[in-house]
């Protein structure tokens, strides 16, 4: 009971930083965005001050579309659900696995707990190891 204790709670400390890398991620793409934004309407602006030559305003509405594309195609909305798919998975196995342990419909062995150890090592391990 003890292992099963540690292992869930070894799991909920994995997926902390990955819950709070994301939400850091939110939010400096977010910042980035609008700093891209102030920067083109600056450029819109300044495109059309009275005194610009017509070379210049085409420079900089040339820049502003430019930038404006890069805009777009930089920040897409990122998959909501990606970051999700492995500890869903995973904590879905362990509940099954807790859930019939304890109901006792049947009783694991070595095998299977060998099986269910190297498919939580496989989902949380290995995008670590590939970070390497």
């Amino acid at each position: 009971m003890e292992a099963l204790i540690g292992m869930l709670l070894g799991g909920l400390f994995r997926l902390t930083p990955e819950f709070l890398k994301y939400g850091d991620r939110h939010l400096e793409r977010r910042h980035e965005l609008a700093m891209q934004d102030k920067q083109l309407e600056f450029h819109k602006i300044e495109a059309f001050r009275p005194e610009a030559t017509a070379m210049e305003v085409a420079s900089a509405q040339a820049f502003a579309d430019m930038l404006e594309k890069s805009v777009t195609k930089q920040y897409k909305a990122e998959p909501v659900l990606s970051p999700f798919v492995r500890p869903v998975v995973a904590f879905t196995l362990v509940a099954t696995y807790v859930t019939v342990v304890l109901t006792g419909v049947r009783t694991y062995n070595t095998d299977d707990l060998g099986l269910l150890s190297g498919v939580l090592a496989y989902f949380f391990a290995d995008r670590t190891l590939k970070k390497i």
